[in-house]
């Protein structure tokens, strides 16, 4: 968890609008997928990262009004969220997350 914390602080230095708001529309693929590489070494790290995952998925499932949600689907987001954010690091996450999606829920 402390490894969240550093991960949403990091991301959150230049895109915080208020104290305690995080604006993901604002994070970048490029410093999300860098956050990624750095912490992957470290199994703890990647429990935080899995939660991230979880929360991006619920929220572009919503951006679908969608309110289904399965372990398959959620690591083949993941993944598809990976591959979305290490070709295009200037897209936004929550685009990106949006854009995974759309693209797991057509591979089914």
């Amino acid at each position: 968890m402390k490894t969240m914390a550093a991960l949403l602080v990091g991301l959150s230095a230049t895109t915080t609008t208020h104290a305690n708001t995080l604006d993901f529309s604002n994070f970048s693929c490029g410093v999300y997928d860098q956050k990624i590489h750095e912490s992957s070494a470290n199994p703890e790290a990647a429990k935080s990262i899995d939660v991230m995952h979880i929360w991006l998925y619920g929220y572009a499932s919503g951006k679908y009004q969608s309110t289904s949600m399965s372990g398959p689907e959620a690591t083949r987001f993941g993944m598809e969220l990976g591959r979305q954010c290490h070709k295009s690091p200037r897209t936004s996450l929550a685009e990106a997350a949006t854009s995974a999606l759309r693209i797991v829920r057509e591979e089914t």
